[in-house]
């Protein structure tokens, strides 16, 4: 259901529905509109999806680890991901303490990217040339640097050296 504000009961839904069930949606339909958050039929998914597109990445796998490189949208974003540490008397969790991961977009000229400049010439992290279209869920955690220098024209030649091979294929049964 798409929008739970608009449940209209059919007759297939009065015919198959269990008497309780029924009983409810129709003596109080505000009670099953409640029972979830209205137009939350991803949980996120696709607010996560444009979040992550927009800083340029994204996981095809959200179990894999692996996410590919897109385009981002901004001259630079940082990411503060928390670090736990442990209590070693008390057992207790705590997160005193941020890696910072930075990501930066420009031109070759120092420009941000625009909808002219919005091809991926060259990635590195932490100053390190990718010759892979991605980067892994731990190199994240660690906190650093991921920098994109954008073009005008599409460009593959920063990944030449990549053998195509999906990080997550071996993630199959």
């Amino acid at each position: 259901m798409d929008n739970m504000y608009t449940l209209t009961l059919t007759d297939f839904d009065k015919a198959t529905l269990p008497a309780a069930s029924l009983q409810v949606a129709e003596s109080d339909p505000e009670l099953v509109q409640n029972s979830g958050i209205p137009g939350n039929d991803d949980c996120g998914q696709l607010s996560a999806w444009y979040v992550l597109s927009a800083l340029g990445f994204y996981s095809l796998n959200p179990v894999g680890g692996v996410f590919y490189l897109g385009t981002p949208l901004f001259p630079a974003a940082a990411i503060d991901v928390p670090v736990a540490s442990t209590n070693q008397k008390t057992g207790t969790l705590s997160f005193n303490k941020t890696n910072r991961f930075l990501i930066t977009a420009h031109t070759s000229n120092g420009s941000g990217p625009s909808s002219t400049n919005c091809y991926v010439q060259s990635v590195t992290l932490n100053g390190a040339p990718l010759n892979h279209p991605y980067i892994t869920y731990a190199e994240i955690m660690a906190g650093g640097h991921l920098d994109f220098t954008m073009g005008p024209n599409p460009s593959d030649a920063w990944i030449n050296g990549w053998n195509g091979q999906d990080p997550n294929s071996g993630l199959h049964p």
